[in-house]
């Protein structure tokens, strides 16, 4: 009988002490993984601490991102030619100054002018319907215009032959033709 008890009392502290092991071990893997920043001091993680490949750009403050950009490279060799853009498709255009002139006679294409009197111009460009076509007229203000200055087209107007198109350029707030600078577009 006494043999008995010898194993029954060794059989309980055996299985006592794998419980207090089981225990341990427990309580190890569940501190280990309860661990928050709140738990570690301020300035004590250190680059050894954390591991490679797991910080990312928005985990760094301003001044250590600042840090990661290197001076810029050398020059690239230059790309191929790019393919050639579509043919325009104004088929007469200029600008002109206050006396019917063209300001810039190499941005003058298929337009001549004739300007008859005050306020009035006269547009022919070859190959364009004045009966099908609208112009774009504008003022051009590097020439004498003001905020009320309108610049009209008109494809049928008496002071302008047939077969033209009259600009009209009048002052609105004094209901007067005068002279001023234009562009003008035939699409």
């Amino acid at each position: 009988m006494h043999i008995k008890k010898l194993l029954e009392s060794r059989l309980v502290t055996v299985a006592a002490g794998a419980a207090i092991i089981g225990l341990i071990g427990a309580g190890a893997g569940w501190s280990a993984a309860t661990i928050t920043s709140a738990d570690i001091a301020n300035d004590t993680v250190r680059s050894k601490d954390v591991k490679d490949g797991n910080l990312k750009v928005k985990d760094l403050n301003a001044k250590a991102v600042a840090q990661l950009k290197g001076s810029t490279g050398a020059t690239g060799p230059q790309g191929p030619q790019g393919p050639a853009g579509a043919a325009g498709s104004a088929r007469a255009f200029g600008s002109f100054a206050a006396d019917g002139t063209p300001t810039n006679p190499a941005r003058v294409k298929n337009i001549t002018v004739t300007h008859p009197s005050v306020g009035i111009y006269c547009l022919t460009a070859a190959g364009v319907d004045v009966n099908t076509t609208i112009p774009v007229a504008t003022t051009d203000f590097s020439g004498p215009a003001t905020a009320d200055t309108i610049t009209m087209v008109r494809s049928a107007a008496p002071g302008c032959p047939v077969g033209t198109f009259q600009i009209q350029i009048f002052d609105a707030s004094a209901g007067t033709a005068f002279d001023s600078n234009f562009s003008v577009l035939i699409p």
